[in-house]
């Protein structure tokens, strides 16, 4: 048995393996499959790109989905990540051994990271604390009085972990993470003026919400200097959606951004005209606003925050055709002049009031800005299409998954009309008239109470329902 050799409590670089990277190209898919694997609870969706599980003996197992949207090399793929304590030390003492990076340091709020090669060309990444900029120069904020910055609509507080944070005459230069130093509740507007230099830029509310402009993986942002994606994390649920290409800002120039937040709602515009829009259930949380630079530098000239008024309370929807669905309130339900208006909240948001029989096809034309929907047998999901552009068959009795890639079938922001039909032995999946999937299921000859929801951390409108039942073909075949 081979005795580990402990190192140096202050070696840049620790022999100890923060986490291990599987590289995935379905998030969804993966983690139901691993936590499944592990005997872990099953998530009902992924809250990123990167989602990691820790294990006994305290390394993460990373699954990393941003290597197959990217389209990278293999070889351009970290396989685990070394702990630093300071990661600018781990950067020089790696340059002093002669080993070439292959990416330069990646700044994050109170993180950072750069990746190299071993000799066999595989990839390696060191992970932690961003650390001094100098040998011996202190990091913004550690060991000094804290950078506080007034906005004009309100004070900015950078923190420890900031690589930079001076006041100057066009405002807050900042590298890293800066805070409100009260609190907000919801709905409200967020207004900011900032030049984005270099990387990307982050707004914040609360715990888990934020918008990212100029999103892109450490080669892109070594190579071209920024990002080229759009990232809206939930800041509810703190599940992340990406808009690849959307981009943002203009390096180097002045921008407005208003993020509005309202219960079922978000908006954000550049510059006057209106960037993103998405729905989902927001509620009424409080938080502090915050703005990062990652992988980069931007200045703050201004931030304000106007609160909202609360928007009505909703109403029952009755569906029309004959049958009903008994809409759930926790879903915060709206009857909208287009249809019914759901958020998603990892249930079954509208349910047939009377149990259905097998076999049926339940037809749904349905409008959803993330391009995304769930439709349930009971309590448990039976059809899946996710905002990444996977969509999924589910047999409510054993669990078993059948997942195909369904980008393009249903776009975001567009409506599309769903078939379901379900036999005593299998189901199948059409969208817009096609046959997508198929998959075994153990459904029998019964009755079975059936309904619609969004996905979690988003919304969908039903803008028109029916329900066959008996052996009608679905909406794909002659």
């Amino acid at each position: 048995m081979t005795t580990p050799i402990p190192a140096s409590a202050d070696h840049p670089v620790r022999n100890r393996i923060g986490g291990v990277f599987i590289h995935v190209s379905s998030m969804e898919r993966s983690v139901s499959w691993y936590h499944r694997l592990f005997g872990m609870p099953e998530r009902s969706g992924c809250t990123d790109k990167v989602h990691a599980i820790a294990m006994d003996g305290g390394s993460d197992f990373v699954l990393d989905q941003n290597g197959y949207d990217r389209g990278q090399d293999q070889t351009q793929r970290p396989l685990l990540m070394l702990n630093s304590a300071d990661v600018r030390a781990a950067w020089r003492h790696v340059s002093e051994l002669g080993i070439e990076t292959s990416s330069g340091i990646m700044d994050f709020p109170g993180m950072s990271f750069f990746t190299f090669r071993d000799p066999d060309g595989n990839t390696l990444m060191v992970c932690g604390d961003p650390g001094s900029t100098e040998e011996s120069a202190p990091e913004a904020g550690h060991g000094t009085e804290p950078v506080v910055y007034d906005a004009g609509g309100l004070r900015l507080r950078a923190t420890e972990g900031a690589v930079l944070a001076e006041i100057g005459p066009e405002g807050l230069a900042l590298a890293g993470h800066a805070s409100s130093e009260q609190a907000y509740r919801l709905p409200l507007r967020i207004e900011a003026d900032v030049r984005l230099d270099v990387g990307s830029l982050s707004l914040a509310f609360g715990l888990h919400g934020s918008i990212v402009f100029n999103y892109g993986s450490p080669q892109e942002m070594g190579a071209a200097g920024t990002g080229r994606d759009f990232l809206f994390t939930h800041p509810v649920h703190g599940k992340s959606f990406s808009f690849a290409g959307k981009g943002g800002l203009p390096l180097g120039q002045w921008s407005t951004i208003v993020w509005t937040i309202r219960e079922r709602s978000v908006e954000v515009s550049v510059n006057g005209a209106l960037f993103h829009r998405q729905e989902g259930w927001f509620g009424d949380g409080e938080g502090k606003v915050g703005l990062s630079a990652a992988m980069g530098r931007a200045v703050i000239r201004s931030v304000s925050v106007q609160p909202l008024e609360d928007e009505p309370e909703t109403v029952r929807y009755p569906l029309a055709g004959g049958g009903e669905l008994i809409v759930d309130p926790a879903c915060h339900p709206r009857l909208l002049p287009d249809g019914l208006w759901l958020a998603g909240e990892g249930l079954a948001c509208a349910k047939t009031s009377e149990t259905v029989p097998v076999p049926f096809t339940l037809i749904v034309r349905l409008f959803s800005f993330t391009g995304s929907a769930a439709l349930y047998v009971g309590r448990k999901p039976a059809v899946r299409l996710t905002s990444g552009g996977q969509l999924c068959l589910i047999d409510p009795s054993s669990g078993k998954e059948a997942w195909a890639d369904g980008h393009g079938a249903w776009p975001a922001g567009e409506e599309a009309e769903i078939a379901w039909s379900a036999f005593p032995d299998r189901m199948e999946l059409s969208v817009n008239g096609r046959l997508v999937l198929e998959h075994e299921a153990a459904l029998g000859s019964g009755g079975v109470r059936i309904g619609i929801g969004a996905e979690d951390g988003s919304a969908v409108t039903v803008r028109s329902a029916s329900l066959k039942t008996g052996s009608a073909p679905p909406s794909g075949r002659a």
